[in-house]
């Protein structure tokens, strides 16, 4: 990583901390991402399935 050759007597922890930040970024760029799918298209298709399974359950119960 260039950022390591500015200070050379630290070069192992600025490269280690440039890639963690990196990384930490990403990672919540991910999870974010998640998230968004998780509520569009997930929770949708949740509602959709309990519903069903509650309809049946209810029909079960009264014969």
């Amino acid at each position: 990583v260039a950022v390591g050759q500015a200070v050379p007597a630290a070069t192992g922890l600025l490269e280690w901390l440039t890639t963690a930040g990196a990384s930490a970024v990403f990672g919540l760029a991910i999870g974010g991402l998640c998230l968004v799918g998780m509520h569009f298209v997930v929770e949708p298709a949740l509602r959709i399935w309990r519903g069903r399974a509650a309809k049946t359950a209810g029909a079960a119960a009264r014969k």
